[in-house]
This record gives C-alpha cells, sequence and structure tokens, in this order.
C-alpha cells in the first residue's frame, strides 16, 4: 500500500486519518439508524416560529404511530379541537391569531403504538402577519373552512343568532366548529343558574335540538 520510500510518521498520519475517518461514519451510521428506530418529533408543520395568523391548522409529525389519548392544552386556548391521525396530532386553529399575543402549547402523554413514549412538548410563539405566507395544503384547507362555516350559518338558524349575550350580560353562548362540521355551543356564565338561564333560551328556539350539540360550560369570572 505504501511506498517504501514514504516516511514513516506519514505512514501513521495516513492510518489514523483513515481510522477517524471510519469512526466517523459508524458513528453516523449509529445516529442515522437510531433516528430510523427510535420514536421521536419529526417535523412541525408550520414552522413553530413562523406560523401565520391565518393558518388554519397546526400539525405535529412522529416517526411512529401514535396512540390517541394525547392531551394538548394552549395558554390562551386557540384551538377549536385536536385529534390524532396516524403519525400526526393536528391543532385545528380558532383563527386569525394575534401577532402580539404569546401562544403556548403543551402536548403530554404522547406515545406510539409500540409503546414507546415522549416526555412532554412544550412550545411558545408569537403569530406572524403574511397575507401570502400560506402554502398550498393551508390555503385549500382555509378556503374549506370558509365554504363549511358558511355552509353551517346560512343552513341553522340557531348560529345566526349566535353570538348571543343574555338580558343583563350575565352570560354568553357562542359557537365553535371542527373541520368534520361538529359543533360545540360555549356557554360562558357566572355560575350554574346563569348557565340553566342560557341553556333555557337555547332549548326555547325551535331548531335546537340538544342531541345535535356539544355543549361546553365555561365559568366566568366576576
Amino acid at each position: 500500500m505504501f511506498d517504501n520510500n514514504v516516511p514513516f510518521y506519514k505512514k501513521r498520519q495516513f492510518k489514523q486519518f483513515s481510522l477517524i475517518s471510519i469512526l466517523i461514519i459508524l458513528l453516523f451510521i449509529i445516529y442515522f439508524t437510531y433516528r430510523v428506530i427510535s420514536f421521536h418529533l419529526v417535523s412541525i408543520n408550520p414552522d413553530i416560529n413562523n406560523i401565520n395568523t391565518v393558518a388554519p391548522n397546526l400539525s405535529f409529525n412522529f416517526s411512529q404511530k401514535l396512540v390517541k389519548d394525547v392531551k394538548v392544552v394552549t395558554s390562551p386556548n386557540f384551538i377549536l379541537s385536536y385529534k390524532v391521525e396516524n403519525n400526526e396530532i393536528i391543532l385545528n386553529l380558532n383563527i386569525p391569531l394575534k401577532t402580539d399575543v404569546l401562544y403556548k402549547i403543551k402536548i403530554s402523554n404522547i406515545q406510539s403504538q409500540n409503546g414507546s413514549k415522549i416526555r412532554d412538548l412544550n412550545y411558545s410563539f408569537r403569530a406572524v402577519f403574511n397575507p401570502n405566507g400560506l402554502n398550498n395544503n393551508q390555503e385549500k384547507t382555509l378556503l374549506q373552512n370558509q365554504a363549511n362555516y358558511n355552509k353551517q350559518v346560512y343552513s341553522n338558524s340557531l348560529l345566526q343568532i349566535l353570538p348571543f349575550t343574555g338580558p343583563n350580560f350575565d352570560y354568553q353562548i357562542g359557537y365553535t366548529t371542527t373541520n368534520d362540521g361538529k359543533i360545540t355551543l360555549q356557554i360562558t356564565a357566572l355560575g350554574q343558574q346563569k348557565q340553566q338561564e342560557a341553556l333555557n333560551f337555547l332549548k326555547s328556539q325551535p331548531s335546537f335540538n340538544q342531541t345535535d350539540y356539544q355543549i361546553q360550560y365555561i365559568n366566568a369570572q366576576p
């Protein structure tokens, strides 16, 4: 391999370089194999530091399929709903977001279907106003959400009168919708008596059928 005229120290340097190169390659293979077989977060879409004020959703993509029992908590509450689909946790956002608010996300109970777990994920961000900053998938989702919203509002006489504020401003009724068309009526009130008054108002509406809606009670602060 070596010319007999090559100095010994150069032969030694070459061997050292070769050993180091082989070690680096082995470490890269080990790391790559670990990344392939280990359970970990692969990506966040859109980037957590570049979330548009009108981004319809935020997805966390993992290396393995997830169990459904994840828990997502946000502060302030800026999500309409969240779901697990195969390797993804998808948050449907209550847009538009505000640029001057620090939004926080905590995702817990993250577990793959083979039993591997990841510790809680915590993120914070400020939304970015960029009218042309949505990708094609986000634009399609946003347009579809708007179409679903219009369809629900114009065909549902109950939703057309919401949000509704009680006669003495002691309760308020609003609603949220998910991408699959499910509607949650949100009652914000001072105590159970006012919650019941709000529910009685809903029952007084001819188009109200309680089995068609989920009802969420939010305790207001005096």
